[in-house]
């Protein structure tokens, strides 16, 4: 399931190598949109909000 994050929230890669960032320009709001949130990096890791944006 993906989590339903806010228009203009920034997500950025938790993988510590990489800093890719990316930005939600329209809220998902998919049936079962909810839970932990499943938008991955090319590399594989979870996509996660960056803090003080």
């Amino acid at each position: 399931m993906v989590a339903s994050y806010p228009e203009g929230t920034v997500l950025t890669c938790s993988h510590e190598d990489c800093n890719c960032r990316v930005v939600i320009q329209a809220e998902c709001h998919c049936p079962g949109a909810q839970g932990p949130s499943t938008y991955r990096c090319a590399c594989g890791a979870e996509l996660i909000p960056v803090e003080g944006t």
